[in-house]
């Protein structure tokens, strides 16, 4: 396999509803556990919304708030919680260098929510204790896919630059009134009555990536990432356009094509189990049925920690890096991932 085709997850931390670290976060998940519960916010039949939130008290205090005075509170909300992701991995980086963030934000939904303000990096730089290469750093506001766009811009900037250690992640968060009252309109928050809708949920991961010039040097179980796969789609959730949803089987294709020829054991998505998404889901593993093992095992993350947006595709690996062990049953594993609109990605991992 070509050295420029696969990199290794090194470190990961995160926030969400169930812990405010990994491996807290990973032992709930494998216990089944979920804390959804009613909020404050209410959907238009006066009914509490519910949500998997990540408590107050877990979040820091922004660190210079007149910065921040300008800028929306739900801004507001993902800065501290990335920031909290930030400062848990900060112990797990290699002593005294910077390195470029490349990171997932909540999807910029036209007449739905709004689009971040400011430069988030710089913002993030500001409140967080890890050293970033600003000008180096990016973002994307593409929602659910945008932490595998980000390996992506990984892969381009260790082969490039030559240097050794990236960052990756996302962060999302739906604690905000006028998006929820948007997506309420729209009957897309489950509730009473609402048979088609997914479980808001919020959270951060932070990712520490390596090249595979260091490979050898990086303690073993090996997670290795290779290439991610990717597509956009006319007829996604806020299209006017009917299509066959063939865009997830062109990432997946795309994200297997240059991978290990051994079957996937582990299928993990960020389907929020609207019917939207689960006609394209189909079509990708019926037509790459031949990569798929017969007994594959299906992971919805959704189940506990609710929709975690951008940071979805982080969360979920970060789940296949702290079950890698000896021990572990499944050794091949396959992402597919749909925002709400465009963009679909695919990426397999590999436990080595």
């Amino acid at each position: 396999m070509e050295e420029k085709n696969q990199i290794y997850l090194v470190a990961s931390e995160c926030i969400t509803s169930l812990g405010n670290s990994a491996s807290v976060s990973t032992a709930a998940f494998k216990a089944g556990i979920s804390l959804f519960a009613e909020t404050a916010f209410l959907n238009k039949k006066l009914n509490p919304i519910k949500m998997a939130l990540v408590p107050d008290e877990a979040l820091p205090k922004l660190k210079d708030e007149d910065k921040f005075r300008c800028i929306p509170s739900r801004q507001q909300r993902l800065i501290k919680l990335i920031s909290a992701a930030m400062s848990r991995i900060a112990d797990k980086l290699p002593p005294k260098e910077s390195m470029p963030l490349f990171l997932a934000l909540p999807e910029f939904l036209p007449g739905r929510s709004m689009p971040m303000v400011g430069n988030f990096i710089e913002l993030l730089a500001s409140q967080s204790e890890v050293p970033l290469e600003i000008a180096t750093s990016k973002t994307a506001e593409i929602g659910r896919t945008g932490g595998i766009y980000a390996i992506e811009q990984a892969f381009n900037f260790l082969i490039e630059s030559g240097k050794d250690y990236a960052l990756i992640g996302g962060v999302d968060s739906y604690f905000d009134p006028l998006l929820l009252s948007k997506l309420d309109a729209d009957g897309r928050l489950h509730a009473l009555g609402v048979e088609d809708g997914f479980l808001p949920g919020e959270g951060a991961c932070i990712l520490l990536l390596a090249s595979s010039r260091i490979q050898k040097s990086l303690p073993k179980p090996w997670v290795k990432l290779y290439k991610p796969g990717f597509a956009l789609e006319s007829d996604h959730f806020y299209s006017d356009q009917t299509n066959t949803s063939e865009a997830l089987d062109q990432a997946v294709k795309s994200a297997l094509k240059n991978a290990s020829l051994e079957k996937i054991q582990a299928l993990w998505t960020t389907m929020t189990f609207e019917s939207f998404g689960q006609k394209e889901l189909g079509i990708a593993l019926t037509r790459n049925s031949n990569n798929i093992k017969k007994d594959l095992r299906v992971n919805h993350p959704t189940d506990c920690f609710g929709d975690l947006g951008a940071a979805s595709s982080p969360v979920i690996m970060m789940l296949i890096a702290e079950g890698a062990n000896k021990e572990a049953v499944d050794r091949h594993h396959l992402i597919c991932s749909s925002s709400d609109q465009a963009h679909r990605a695919a990426i397999r991992i590999d436990i080595e």
